[in-house]
């Protein structure tokens, strides 16, 4: 991607970067220069002015910043161009102290955006349910920090409890259980059995009626009615798949959001 694609803020910051990474190996320069580029694309791509870009790019992090912080996760101390050899040289941590130039200031891994999207991601449900884990995954699509792959990943595992149990409570409905209902007269009178509405009226004396009973009939008397399923079920179930999704969301960017610690 030539720098002619870019906006001025981002050419200038890649071509800042290209030449910071050169204290980096091959390897390792081309796998930060791919992320950092893919997460600048999506950037450019959000529709923020050259005045903008700027400001985004000011919390991303400078070039130098990232190749430090890129060098220090790999082990490698950098040996600035010029001070022991005209060629790009790179020793491990286990080398001299005395050897060893000063490594340029670690920059912060996150910012409050981004610690306060994880924090109600994995733990706003305890204290605020629902509403704090999807306020924790707004603030973690605001965040210039996280790729939009981070993002996506993240969103998905929000929604995978819900999807799950929505899916698994369909199924199990349309799976369904059988009972045999028996009305038996005496010279005591009649025993009377409790049946549904929908078939009572079927029902006489020494006959033997099958219906078919859904999971709430069955599992949970209590919650047969419409109303009282609406006012208890639905809101405990709800708080607790937010719950679970908000924590492995949260445990998601945590593990996987390293693009902000070096553009991995």
């Amino acid at each position: 991607m030539t720098a002619e694609t870019h906006s001025p803020a981002v050419a200038g910051y890649l071509a800042r970067l290209d030449e910071a990474s050169r204290l980096l190996p091959d390897a390792l320069r081309a796998e930060l220069l791919a992320q950092v580029r893919e997460h600048l694309a999506e950037l450019e791509a959000s529709g923020l002015d050259d005045a903008g870009l700027r400001v985004a790019l000011e919390r991303f992090g400078t070039p130098e910043q990232l190749v430090a912080a890129e060098a220090e996760q790999a082990g490698l101390v950098l040996v600035p161009l010029g001070t022991t050899t005209t060629t790009r040289t790179t020793t491990t941590a286990a080398a001299s102290p005395s050897a060893a130039p000063p490594v340029a200031p670690d920059r912060r891994v996150w910012g409050g955006l981004e610690l306060s999207a994880v924090l109600l991601l994995a733990l706003g449900g305890f204290v605020v349910p629902v509403l704090a884990p999807l306020v924790g995954m707004v603030l973690a699509w605001l965040s210039p920090r996280w790729t939009r792959r981070t993002k996506v990943g993240a969103a998905l595992a929000f929604c995978a409890p819900v999807v799950l149990v929505a899916v698994g409570a369909l199924v199990y409905a349309l799976w369904p259980e059988h009972r045999t209902v028996t009305v038996v007269s005496s010279d005591q009178g009649t025993i009377e059995v409790p049946v549904p509405d929908d078939v009572a009226g079927d029902v006489s004396d020494g006959d033997e009626e099958t219906y078919v009973g859904g999971f709430w009939d069955s599992a949970y008397p209590l919650l047969n009615d419409a109303s009282s399923m609406m006012l208890f079920a639905v809101p405990f179930a709800l708080s607790v798949l937010t719950l679970a999704g908000g924590m492995v969301s949260g445990l998601w960017l945590a593990l996987t959001g390293r693009v902000s610690s070096g553009g991995r």
